[in-house]
């Protein structure tokens, strides 16, 4: 990659709809997030405000983001382009092994390069893969169960993950 600035364009918003500019940072309290689209408008009240970051390629490689869906959208491949390393996924972005495989090969494509894809499967309620993946019991449980069911469960998750292309457990 070149060493020039690549940029990124995100809108924010909270849980009480777009933030104005006089918002960023958000008050304590509000949720943003980006809303992952790539096309710049500002049609009046109420529309969504984008903003554009200028990140070094040095810079974007120590980001890890997440996305809405089962499939890469623009805002990712364009984070991707500008040097992202890292993706997350949560529940939203999980299914089947199947389409779990299918959402982190296509990210792979979408990168064209090397890229970490991580997930949280911490296990007990805190799983974001359910639908064909072994219930782990939490890390609370299995303390008490001891080290071989430590282990087990350590090594089945590690299994599961790797074979629908995880790099990474948080």
């Amino acid at each position: 990659q070149s060493r020039r600035s690549t940029k990124l364009s995100y809108a924010l918003r909270s849980r009480d709809g777009i933030l104005p500019d006089a918002s960023f940072p958000a008050p304590p309290g509000r949720c943003c997030r980006c809303l992952q689209k790539t096309a710049a408008t500002d049609a009046g009240p109420g529309t969504a405000r984008y903003m554009t970051l200028s990140i070094p390629p040095e810079t974007a490689s120590l980001v890890c983001i997440g996305f809405d869906g089962e499939e890469p959208t623009p805002f990712l491949e364009e984070a991707l382009h500008a040097g992202v390393s890292a993706v997350i996924l949560f529940s939203r972005n999980v299914g089947t092994p199947e389409a779990t495989w299918t959402t982190c090969n296509r990210i792979r494509e979408a990168a064209g390069r090397p890229i970490l894809i991580a997930v949280d499967q911490e296990g007990g309620s805190s799983r974001r893969l359910v639908d064909g993946f072994t219930p782990v019991p939490s890390m609370r449980a299995l303390a008490g169960a001891g080290e071989e069911a430590v282990r087990e469960a350590a090594i089945t998750t590690a299994r599961e993950l790797r074979s629908v292309g995880f790099g990474l457990d948080l």
